[in-house]
Parts: structure tokens; C-alpha cells; sequence
């Protein structure tokens, strides 16, 4: 039975590492994230890295729902504006775990083919400031739907950040939506 704590407290300690964080024994708790909100703001970080990503509150509320793919992950947030059909969600990982843009576009492309969920349209890499960014569309019965996969990496931590828009507007105008939330999130050193 002792074998268990010590495998636990490697686990854990390997994380912490891979965080670039002095070596010591991180809980559970180090190792989920925690969403506060100020000055309008929700402020999300993971005690055992060195990042918090800041998003404007602007009409946006946090869900936590267990059926959502991402939900078991104890890193995984997901933000709604049900207003402005407006979805932000991701998570935070050590930044081993991100093999490049591209290596992660197609890890989603092909769980979709297996899942034989429809394929993208519009889909562009780009680089906007430090986020390696998909942008691509979703056909859907009346009006738009569009996405950015934002992906950053700094100081040890990767964060995929999914935006996205589902508006009766016409989709350049939802795409402007999309990346107008991608560029109001701010990424720091923790203190």
C-alpha cells in the first residue's frame, strides 16, 4: 500500500518539473485550475505553473458541466456568453505535451474523421502576437458558426484556448467576434 503515495508524489513532482518549478511534491490542488474574477475580469491559473491568463468578463459566465468533453480534466474551463452565442473553453497543460500547431490540428481533423463529425471550411493557420492560431467554420443551418483554436506556450505551460461564435450575422462578422476575444485575453507571470 505505501508504493501508491510514493508513485503519486514522483507523478507529481515530474509535473512540477515539467513546469520548470522547484522540485517538491505538488497536491491535486497545485495541479487544478482556479478561476477568480476582478475588476471584471476572470483570472485563470494552475497553482503549479507560472501562468495565469486573464479573460474580459464581458457578458461571459462560467460553466461547469461535467457532460462537456474537456470537463474531466481538472485544468479544463469553459466560458459562456449564451447571449452572443459565444464559447470559450480550453484547458492548461505542461508544455511537453504541445508537439507544434500543425502535429495539433491534425490530432483533432482525425479524431473528427473517426468520429466522422463534419470536416472544417475555411481553415487558415496564422500566427496572431505570441498565439499559434486555427481559424475555420462549421456549416450550420441558419446563420454562422466559426472557431479559433489558439494555442500558447510560455514559462513551461501550453493553453489551448477554443473560441466560438454562433451568430446570425454573416460569418466574416462572427470571425471578427471570435478574434476580437482572442485579443482581449492576457497571458503574465504568475506572481
Amino acid at each position: 500500500m505505501r508504493a501508491r503515495p510514493l508513485l503519486f508524489a514522483a507523478a507529481s513532482i515530474a509535473f512540477a518539473v515539467l513546469l520548470g518549478l522547484p522540485a517538491r511534491a505538488a497536491t491535486p490542488a497545485d495541479q487544478t485550475l482556479v478561476i477568480s474574477e476582478a475588476d471584471g475580469s476572470y483570472r485563470l491559473s494552475v497553482p503549479v505553473s507560472r501562468v495565469v491568463m486573464t479573460i474580459p468578463r464581458a457578458g461571459l459566465e462560467v460553466v461547469k458541466d461535467p457532460s462537456f468533453g474537456g470537463a474531466a480534466s481538472p485544468r479544463y474551463f469553459h466560458l459562456e456568453d449564451k447571449a452572443r452565442g459565444i464559447i470559450v473553453s480550453g484547458w492548461f497543460e505542461p508544455a511537453e505535451s504541445y508537439k507544434g500547431v500543425e502535429s495539433f490540428w491534425k490530432g483533432e481533423t482525425d479524431s473528427w474523421k473517426r468520429n466522422r463529425l463534419p470536416k472544417p471550411r475555411n481553415v487558415s493557420i496564422e500566427r496572431i502576437d505570441k498565439w499559434d492560431v486555427i481559424l475555420y467554420d462549421m456549416k450550420v443551418p441558419d446563420g454562422s458558426n466559426t472557431h479559433v483554436r489558439g494555442e500558447w506556450m510560455d514559462l513551461g505551460t501550453w493553453i489551448d484556448v477554443h473560441i466560438s461564435v454562433t451568430t446570425a450575422e454573416p460569418i466574416d462578422r462572427a470571425r471578427a467576434t471570435a478574434k476580437g476575444v482572442l485579443g482581449g485575453i492576457r497571458i503574465s507571470q504568475a506572481p
